[in-house]
């Protein structure tokens, strides 16, 4: 399935960002950072990567623009639910709330790649995007 790997990212990071709410030794913590970030930024770059190899030449530009439109709103979105969080007293919930986006990203990969792969219009390009 073409969007597994790209789901790798994501999945791994809400593991190491819900990580970082638990208590823990700073050492242990700082490693916890480092792959959490590592694995955020791969999650990302895979998502420009999927979108850019999975669309034909007329649709990428469009959907590219909506990947990156939705990385705006996601770069406003949770800043102001952290906020929110902490208004309300419920601090410790916020690297939860983060964990469970990252999981809603991957889960929106591998559905995005099943549905780019069914739509395919020929069996010989449906072929090829499931071998790629």
């Amino acid at each position: 399935m073409p969007g597994a790997p790209g789901a790798a990212g994501p999945l791994g990071s809400s593991v190491f960002v819900y990580l970082m709410g638990v208590e823990m030794a700073v050492g242990l913590l700082h490693v916890v950072v480092i792959f959490s970030g590592l694995l955020l930024f791969s999650g990302q770059t895979m998502v420009y990567a999927a979108v850019g190899t999975h669309h034909d030449d007329e649709d990428r530009p469009t959907a590219l623009g909506w990947v990156a439109g939705m990385g705006r709103f996601g770069a406003v979105f949770g800043p102001w639910s952290g906020g929110q969080l902490l208004a309300a007293g419920n601090a410790d919930l916020g690297f939860t709330m983060y964990a469970c986006a990252a999981v809603f990203g991957a889960v929106m990969m591998v559905l995005a790649a099943l549905t780019i792969k069914t739509r395919s219009g020929s069996a010989g390009s449906a072929v090829a995007i499931a071998g790629a």
